[in-house]
């Protein structure tokens, strides 16, 4: 009936049979509204803000790009061109304020900088290590007093930073972030895997290769493996 209201010829009136066309390519349907283009800095932080939750129990941030810290989670981002993004260039290490003073700073700035070398990222700020040691310990400790904590996680990155969307960090600004925050959540089918734990499980390397020796001895900020075994498990 379809096909007559259609006006398609029908097989056995004088014509071949035929079947239905069906398109090739279909096109997605048009969004009811359209995305606003928004260039105001206030008004962009204001939709940010919106698609909070206001639960993400981020405290305060730091970037290197604005080289200022804020206590507002809208303006905790990243530039889209930063290699953390772009090609996962990008190293981290986290320690803990604990009651007003940051538990073995020094040792997890060790491995961060063990991590840049290994990763080949240059460093943010002018001179050696030991003058961006100084800088960046400076940097955490103003973070954590502007979060006004006196207990939490604090994660810092160094990434190949800002400036393209090439391979390598040529052209680019070497990034630092800092970041105080509540603590991870808990893991899936546990509500509290401090006190409660959670089940064994093995996923074979025929579901998840193994971490590359690269990645494994260094804190790379891709932990895709990581996320496939979890989601295995």
């Amino acid at each position: 009936k379809e096909l007559a209201d259609l006006s398609v010829p029908q097989p056995g009136a004088g014509s071949l049979p035929c079947t239905p066309h069906r398109q090739q390519h279909t096109t997605s349907p048009r969004p009811a509204v359209m995305p606003a283009v928004v260039n105001d800095p206030a008004a962009w932080a204001k939709l940010v803000g919106a698609a909070r939750s206001g639960k993400e129990g981020f405290f305060a941030f730091y970037s290197s790009v604005a080289d200022a810290i804020t206590t507002n989670v809208s303006l905790m981002t990243l530039p889209v061109d930063d290699h953390a993004i772009v090609r996962g260039h990008a190293v981290f290490d986290t320690c803990s304020l604990a009651e007003g003073r940051m538990y073995r700073l020094q040792v997890h700035l060790d491995r961060l900088f063990a991590s840049a070398a290994s990763a080949r990222l240059p460093l943010p700020f002018g001179g050696d290590e030991a003058a961006n040691r100084e800088r960046i310990t400076e940097i955490v400790r103003a973070t954590c007093v502007a979060s006004g904590r006196r207990s939490c996680d604090v994660r810092f990155w160094l990434t190949a930073g800002t400036g393209n969307l090439g391979v390598t960090p040529a052209g680019c600004t070497p990034s630092l972030y800092v970041l105080c925050f509540g603590g991870l959540p808990p893991l899936p089918g546990s509500e509290d895997a401090d006190t409660v734990g959670i089940s064994e499980a093995t996923v074979p390397e025929s579901v998840v290769p193994l971490k590359p020796a690269a990645l494994a001895e260094l804190k790379s900020n891709n932990y895709l493996l990581n996320a496939l075994c979890m989601l295995a498990a």
